[in-house]
């Protein structure tokens, strides 16, 4: 299968201050922002970011109506491009930003999207809070962040699964907040894996070396050419129920190629928004156009065939709440969430 497809704190002395970036400024989008500082007034990070994701996907995006069409556009992308190694990731919002959640927490911090600085920092900072307050001393940094990341710490791990149909369910997940939306599937390529060799499996992240903007251009980190790709050990049954794996990557660089505009364009968008709605760098690619380097694929998945899918999903292929968060604290927060199943007649028959 891999041949084929590879199937989603409190910081110290960290400056609110963006990144000087040198992209060319393109279009300008209405996201009523103080001009120079990134920050948001009165409407909100989430407005702005639900605006700036639109007309980064918009252009670039399939549309997904029915689960016929879902399987129609899984094969479309899996057996397009067999050369790519490719990870997926469901959202159950279409408008929802590419961010990781270290990324998002210090948003939240600094009133402003963190430079690459501000997320060593931070990991930094976590790394010691770990190992000197609460002794987890023999840990090393990338097993850390992956039980941190399990349990809801902010880290720079974003989620995908090897399995297009788990991550198509995270998309059309029941959630009544999020049910009215539509949601989002991505599909990665990635160039990298990382294994937990000497390289990887110390007591600092790899990249933490990289100290200039000119190592981590020539490390491709933060330029969206050098994606990396972590299939960690079964450190939680949720990994091994979920197919997991995790993408990494810098906080986009300066010398970075911006995403264009829309398909055949040759615009390119600013920094600031694109910031404002990712913590990658990652270039959408058209299915029906010229190739980029190191393609993301984007579908936007109707709210009117969610549950159609979920279904068919839960159904067909027992991808379900019970498999996928397949622990007690996925049962403890089922029943929550769902206090109708507890009167259930059904269910004890």
């Amino acid at each position: 299968m891999w041949a084929k497809t590879v199937a989603s704190i409190h910081v110290q002395n960290a400056s609110p201050r963006l990144a000087h970036w040198t992209w060319a400024p393109a279009r300008q989008i209405r996201t009523n922002l103080r001009p120079g500082t990134g920050r948001s007034t009165d409407v909100g990070r989430r407005d702005v970011t639900a605006e700036a994701a639109h007309q980064l996907y918009g252009p670039w995006e399939d549309h997904i109506d029915s689960w016929i069409e879902l399987q129609r556009w899984l094969n479309d992308v899996t057996e397009g491009y067999p050369g790519l190694q490719l990870v997926w990731r469901g959202a159950r919002r279409a408008e929802w930003g590419m961010t990781n959640s270290l990324y998002r927490a210090l948003q939240d911090v600094l009133k402003a999207a963190p430079t690459e600085d501000d997320m060593v920092l931070a990991e930094a900072n976590t790394l010691k809070l770990a190992r000197r307050e609460w002794r987890f001393d023999h840990l090393a940094a990338l097993e850390l962040m992956a039980h941190l990341q399990h349990l809801g710490g902010p880290t720079r791990l974003l989620d995908v699964s090897v399995n297009p149909l788990i991550a198509t369910w995270f998309a059309v997940e029941r959630n009544e907040a999020d049910d009215r939306f539509d949601g989002r599937l991505f599909a990665f390529s990635v160039d990298r894996r990382i294994e937990l060799a000497p390289e990887h499996n110390g007591r600092f992240p790899r990249w933490h070396t990289y100290r200039t903007e000119s190592t981590r251009r020539q490390r491709r980190w933060g330029t969206g050419d050098g994606r990396r790709l972590w299939l960690p050990p079964a450190y939680n049954t949720r990994i091994s129920a979920q197919n997991s794996a995790f993408v990494l990557d810098g906080v986009p660089s300066a010398d970075a190629t911006p995403p264009r505009l829309q398909t055949g364009a040759s615009e390119k968008w600013d920094a600031q928004t694109l910031r404002s709605v990712s913590s990658y760098n990652f270039r959408p690619s058209s299915r029906h156009g010229t190739r980029t380097a190191s393609p993301v694929f984007t579908a936007r998945v109707s709210k009117s065939c969610k549950q159609e899918i979920r279904r068919a999903i839960e159904d067909r292929y027992g991808y379900n709440a019970a498999s996928l968060y397949s622990d007690l604290g996925g049962l403890a927060t089922y029943v929550a969430r769902r206090p109708e199943v507890l009167l259930d007649r059904s269910k004890t028959t």
